[in-house]
């Protein structure tokens, strides 16, 4: 069994680096993660094109949201015990993975933490390109503090859209010391964080994790056990 990790896929728009995926290396009884932005759910319908994607790669798409999902259909999703877990039944083949629940894949724990706030949605229409639920609340921290306890505060990885703060401060000062261009998502804000991003930083305070994957940068970059992923898809290997 494998487990594929990736970066954001906007419904099909950026979905090209899993269809990279040989057919050859994935079966049903894998799982593919992605760290937000799935999309899979966008138009205010279950577009056709979207869900057929994800079920053709035979593998089992799970998600946790981030900025850019219509949580007014997510939230009508009904919401199922997976993997030890909760989370939102798209279709047999994908699922929503609530923020705060822990999942166990192959023996190895996976804190789903999903939600960010957009820089633009100032340009962007309430429910319909922009929903204020893409913030994460007390109630979610809440509820991924309380599960951690269960585990000793302790899982093998982290499944989070936004980047955790200490990892976007090693980010920046790693390229500006580089002399390389920073992420669009951290040009004007750099160091200053976002409510999410508080949120998470107390997750990250108390636990223990062999791993955190994220999305939303729009970037490929690894700092010890931190990745912020985009185009690359990791393997965790079993």
């Amino acid at each position: 069994m494998k487990v594929f990790v990736c970066g954001d896929t906007h419904g099909v728009q950026d979905s090209g680096k899993l269809a990279r995926i040989r057919k050859d290396d994935i079966s049903e009884d894998d799982y593919i993660i992605i760290c937000g932005d799935c999309g899979v759910l966008w138009h205010n319908e279950l577009t056709d094109e979207h869900v057929e994607f994800f079920e053709s790669l035979k593998a089992t798409v799970l998600f946790v949201d981030g900025n850019h999902e219509n949580y007014d259909m997510l939230n009508k999703m009904s919401i199922v015990e997976i993997l030890g877990g909760k989370a939102h039944k798209i279709s047999d083949k994908i699922f929503h993975l609530l923020r705060g629940e822990i999942f166990t894949i192959g023996g190895r724990t996976f804190l789903a933490f999903g939600g960010a706030d957009s820089h633009d949605k100032v340009f962007r229409i309430p429910h319909k390109t922009w929903w204020s639920d893409e913030r994460i609340t007390e109630q979610d921290t809440l509820n991924a503090l309380d599960n951690l306890k269960k585990y000793g505060n302790k899982v093998d990885y982290v499944i989070s859209h936004s980047p955790s703060p200490k990892f976007k401060e090693k980010i920046i000062a790693e390229l500006l010391q580089c002399g390389e261009e920073i992420p669009y998502y951290l040009r004007d804000k750099l160091l200053k964080n976002t409510p999410s991003e508080w949120k998470i930083d107390i997750i990250e305070k108390q636990i223990k994790f062999r791993a955190w994957f994220s999305g939303h940068l729009h970037a490929d970059i690894n700092i010890g056990r931190n990745y912020s992923l985009y185009d690359d898809v990791l393997t965790i290997k079993y």
